[in-house]
């Protein structure tokens, strides 16, 4: 299974990358075990906003700064989820141009069962 997926702008993992280091010379632990350097970091040097998850924020909600989006939400103790849309948009398609973001927040399955 690939610890990374790449869609038009965008960089997708688990919990972040080695900023400075280019992405082939990643090593897959970093993408799903990785905190502090990549969450501290000012920006990681790679030319796409990295997706991710593994770190929750501490105030329960999204993080969406130029160089990445933090997802977790720490659900299990939060009850919040985040879903995102990525929108392409005729620009990206045509030209990998800038996709649009669109965020939904919904309840997490654990407040529906109980």
């Amino acid at each position: 299974m690939p610890h990374l997926a790449i869609c038009g702008e965008h960089l997708f993992v688990h919990a972040g990358v080695r900023p400075g280091i280019p992405l082939e010379h990643q090593i897959s632990q970093g993408s799903i075990w990785i905190r502090q350097p990549f969450l501290k970091g000012a920006d990681h040097g790679l030319p796409w906003i990295v997706v991710h998850g593994h770190s929750p924020a501490s105030h329960g909600n999204l993080t969406r700064l130029p160089h990445r989006i933090g997802l977790d939400t720490a659900a299990w103790k939060t009850g919040r989820l985040i879903a995102l849309r990525l929108e392409l948009t005729a620009a990206l398609r045509q030209s990998r141009g800038r996709s649009t973001i669109a965020v939904n927040s919904v309840p997490s399955a654990a407040a529906f069962l109980g």
